[in-house]
């Protein structure tokens, strides 16, 4: 596949019918491997929530249905919780990959669609800067208010910038040489 043999190689061009596999699979990695990060600090997570229900029934409230199940707890319990900071920190890496697997890509592409390859990284500073805003508002002991704030209003400009992008990548190839830069 062309997008995995020029990892490195930020010239040239790619059509849409090249770029749109390339970045699919990569996607589709990125999402296993955010399951594989995640899941085993919410499995333990739950694992206490359970110990917990099951050695003090006066305060938690087990609900179980065909629909699903759920633990209510009574109070503040911050020891039942995932370890945020790892969780945050393997999701950073993650995240990383996939933008270094994705960049060149993108850079052929966007230059193929007739403009330029610097575009590729707009959304990438409210991606980091989400991650990193998270971190503060789940580390948060007190209120976390104005955290939560930026990164909602990060969150609006990423994804506004992710779709940015996503037009971009969509348009068709230009077939001017003066976009070969």
């Amino acid at each position: 596949m062309r997008g995995f043999a020029n990892l490195f190689n930020f010239r040239g061009r790619d059509t849409r019918a090249q770029f749109w596999p390339h970045a699919g699979i990569v996607v589709f990695l990125m999402m296993a491997a955010m399951m594989v990060v995640m899941m085993p600090p919410i499995l333990s997570s739950m694992e206490r929530m359970q110990q917990f229900a099951n050695e003090h029934p006066d305060l938690a409230q087990v609900t179980q249905s065909g629909a699903g199940y759920a633990i209510r707890v009574e109070g503040y319990h911050p020891e039942l919780m995932p370890d945020f900071g790892n969780l945050l920190w393997g999701m950073a890496l993650v995240t990383a990959i996939g933008v270094a697997l994705l960049a060149a890509a993108v850079a052929r592409r966007l230059r193929d669609a007739g403009v330029t390859p610097m575009l590729g990284v707009l959304p990438v500073p409210f991606l980091f800067l989400g991650i990193g805003a998270m971190s503060r508002v789940f580390a948060a002991t007190d209120s976390a208010m104005g955290w939560f704030m930026l990164l909602f209003v990060n969150n609006l400009l990423y994804l506004g910038s992710l779709v940015v992008l996503i037009v971009l990548l969509c348009r068709p190839s230009r077939t001017s040489a003066s976009i070969d830069r």
